[in-house]
């Protein structure tokens, strides 16, 4: 089974999946997976279609929502949030490591739920996944406004 880490409310964090992962993650009661890998990221990584077909199949919800360091946008993070917000729960957010998921999640809480970076900063650190170095990130989205935000 892969290794999952629940942040919170149903939302799970994981590194790469493949299609032969969806069977018993359907089994463990997931509804949906959201996956943050752009495809081709490295070698010998499956591509998105393989995992998106076996979801499907599997009858559970499946977004593609590719982000690296050089596409992180507010545009991804509001798509990223909309996913979590329409999503079937509990619902399971994956990349390479589970790390930029987390700060994806991050970063949309602080953005949308204008939590504080030091709670974020806490709740990840507890499932073990540290995002401190990310806090000046965090800050800023937090402080965008609906009108830098444009339509995806």
């Amino acid at each position: 089974m892969v290794q999952t880490t629940e942040l919170e409310n149903g939302i799970h964090t994981a590194g790469q999946i493949t299609d032969r992962d969806v069977p018993e993650l359907a089994e463990a009661g997931f509804r949906t997976i959201i996956n943050n890998r752009p495809d081709n990221e490295e070698a010998g990584q499956p591509a998105y279609q393989a995992t998106e077909q076996a979801a499907r199949e599997a009858g559970l919800e499946y977004y593609f929502i590719p982000v690296t360091q050089e596409t992180l946008t507010p545009e991804k993070v509001a798509r990223f949030r909309e996913a979590m917000e329409e999503a079937p729960r509990p619902l399971l957010v994956h990349c390479r490591s589970g790390a930029r998921s987390t700060l994806l999640w991050a970063l949309a809480e602080a953005r949308y739920e204008k939590r504080s970076t030091q709670e974020l900063i806490d709740v990840a650190g507890k499932q073990g996944k540290d995002i401190s170095s990310a806090a000046p990130l965090i800050d800023h989205y937090r402080a965008w406004e609906d009108s830098d935000v444009k339509d995806t």
